[in-house]
Order: structure tokens, then sequence, then C-alpha cells
């Protein structure tokens, strides 16, 4: 990094130049290297309003509060004012992380007591009243499986179905799903195939905007509205991963009903900023490895991924031939 260069005569550069420097570096491995250049430095890498920046710059308004939580609870213990200065910042306090705190989430985290009294003043002030048993995510996924049954015996022109897919409607202002910390960057997922296996049966936030897809497809609009989209901070090709292969699930067990085509369509077209070739080719070979004995499977999803990501784009087609030209030569593992 450039930073890691300066030398000591650049100390007498301006405060807020360093601190303008701190706030875009890109990960922790940036940040550490950011602090010990010099005494002038470490000192901007000490300053919570600087820290603030920094995550928001990072993870974005919607997710620099709840990131801070989730992976870099340490920085809690020693700068317990990050949470009032992300706010004062413009970082979103959503309900459903209010209503985590008030179920002892902060204390599971070990966060400080000042950290967690201050969420919850913060709670009660943006929010409206939130009692402890409250649980957004819960009554989200509630009605999505009513809709999900009420659609398989009765389809999806029955007033039960219509009336509680306006039910989830009023719900969704303001909401967006929560990433696992393994979206984020310094927690990003390397061995992807024993992380998949090992959490097939997680309701995690792929699983819930899926069913959205299917069941009330006018939702991502709405999440659209409230700022959520599968893009930078989260790792976009874990998350499609993850969604194509709960779709396939889901498209065997209800097979009239539920179309992963479709699904993909919708979600590209509403919800997924961009899809670049290295982040296809990384989607394409993590599904080769896990459905490396089921070829039919692996066929169904390359043809979906080739119709409805690629769309003939000159620059992601290059991977989807090139993956066809190993499945022909039975060389697609060494991909």
């Amino acid at each position: 990094m450039p930073v890691a260069t300066l030398s000591n005569h650049h100390s007498a550069l301006d405060f807020n130049v360093y601190a303008n420097i701190f706030t875009h570096l890109p990960d922790s491995q940036s940040v550490n290297a950011f602090r010990i250049v010099n005494k002038s430095l470490f000192v901007v890498s000490q300053s919570p309003s600087c820290i603030a920046a920094h995550l928001i710059q990072r993870y974005g308004p919607l997710f620099a509060l709840h990131a801070l939580i989730t992976v870099h609870t340490p920085l809690l213990q020693r700068f317990p004012k990050i949470p009032a200065r992300l706010l004062e910042l413009g970082a979103r306090y959503p309900r459903i992380l209010a209503q985590r705190i008030f179920q002892g989430y902060g204390g599971h985290k070990g966060l400080p007591k000042a950290t967690i009294t201050l969420l919850l003043q913060n709670a009660e002030q943006c929010q409206d009243i939130i009692h402890t048993n409250d649980d957004d995510q819960l009554l989200l996924d509630g009605m999505l499986t009513h809709l999900s049954v009420t659609e398989q015996e009765f389809g999806d022109s029955h007033p039960g179905f219509i009336g509680m897919q306006q039910a989830l409607l009023r719900q969704l202002p303001g909401y967006y799903p929560l990433p696992g910390p393994e979206y984020y960057g310094d927690e990003r997922v390397h061995d992807r195939i024993q992380f998949l296996f090992s959490h097939s049966g997680n309701a995690d936030m792929e699983k819930s905007i899926f069913r959205l897809v299917i069941y009330c497809p006018r939702a991502l609009a709405v999440l659209a509205r409230n700022g959520f989209s599968v893009s930078s901070p989260l790792d976009i090709s874990l998350f499609m991963v993850r969604f194509i292969r709960y779709g396939l699930e889901m498209e065997k067990k209800h097979f009239t009903s539920v179309s992963l085509r479709i699904a993909v369509r919708q979600l590209v077209r509403k919800l997924v900023i961009a899809i670049t070739a290295e982040c296809l080719e990384e989607i394409i070979e993590t599904m080769a490895r896990v459905y490396d004995q089921q070829q039919e499977d692996l066929n169904r999803i390359v043809v979906v991924i080739d119709d409805e990501i690629v769309c003939g784009n000159s620059q992601l087609q290059p991977v989807v031939d090139q993956f066809y030209q190993h499945i022909k030569r039975k060389s697609w593992w060494r991909w």
C-alpha cells in the first residue's frame, strides 16, 4: 500500500489528510500497516471518529454498525464510543439489530456495558417501541412458510395467499437482512466446500431472499428502496453459490411452483449490482466441486447461470465457454 511507504518527514501533513487516507483503507491488513508507519498515523488510527468513518466507507451505512458488533468486537473494548460516532455519521441502526440487542445479543458478543447501554438508548429513541419478544426475522420467516403452504395447497390466487403477501409487504419498510460474518471481507470463507456442507441446515440470509423472490417478488423492490443490494461489502460469489444451491433444493421439492431460473433472473435484475468475471469463475468452480458426482444438477446450474446471469455478456461469456471446454475434456476439477 502507498501509505506504508510514508516517511517521518510527512508527519507535518494535516491530520485531515491522514484521516482521509485511513478512511479509505480497504481491509484490516492495510489498517495494521498504516498504524505502524509513524506516530502521526498511529494517532489517526486510534481516533474513534476516524475508525467510524473507515467502517462506514468499508461496509456502507447499512452494515457498518452490524459489522462492528459482529466481526470487530475487540475495537469496542478499546473504543466504546465508536457506535455513537457511527450513528452521528449516518450509519443505519436497523430494527432487527435493535431487537437482537434487546434479546441479549450484546452480552453474548461480549460488548462493553457502555456500548450496550448506548445501543439500547438509541433503539428506544430511533425505533418504534421494541419488546424483548419481538423478532422481525422470525415473523418474516413465519409469513414465508405460511405463503409456501398456502400456495402448495390452494394456489397463488387464493385470498389467504394474497392477504399474507400484503401483510408481509407491510412489514418490510426499513427492513433488510443481516448477513452472517462470513459475508464480510475479513471473515471471507476460503474452504468453501467444507463451509457449504457444514452450514447446509442454517436459516441464512440467502434462503429468506430466495423465498421472497418466489412467494412475494414485489418484496425485492422494497428491499432495494431500503438500500439493500447484493454488492460490496458482501461476498457476492458466496451469496450466489448458497442462493443457487438452496434454489435447486427447493425446485426439486416443489417442482410445480418453484423455478430456480426465475429466482436467479429476478435476483440479478433487482438486487445484484454486478458480477465480475472473477466472481463468476469462483461461482462456477465452487459449483463444479460441490456437484462433483451430480452431473445433471451441475448442468442445470450452469445453464441457468449462462441464460440468466451471463446473457451473452462479452466479459462473462468466456468464463462459461471455458468451463464447457473443461467439461468436454473431463478436466474441470483442474480448473
